[in-house]
């Protein structure tokens, strides 16, 4: 089970109760990230054209599809969003 504490007004913590893990989210840090995925799914559509997958293609030769990239930034932007409402709720 998950629970959330909230010491400072820029610190949220998360401890799974199951593991006993704990984890320390820096609040303005997860809003960064937050922005950057947007930012960055802005740029990778999810049905992208030929001329974007081009251009894409261009600028990040070395990575062959983008879709995982997509992938791993929506999972972001969920975790991301997850947490800063977690924030608000103990506010």
């Amino acid at each position: 089970m998950m629970q959330y504490f909230k010491p400072t007004e820029d610190v949220l913590i998360e401890f799974d109760s199951s593991t006993g893990v704990t984890r320390t989210h820096s609040l303005p840090n997860v809003a960064a990230e937050l922005e950057a995925a947007l930012a960055r799914l802005v740029a990778n559509p999810e049905n992208p054209t030929d001329d974007q997958l081009l251009a894409w293609a261009k600028t990040n030769y070395s990575t062959l599809n983008p879709m995982p990239e997509r992938a791993a930034l929506l999972q972001a932007v969920d975790r991301c969003g997850f947490l800063l409402d977690k924030a608000a709720e103990l506010a």
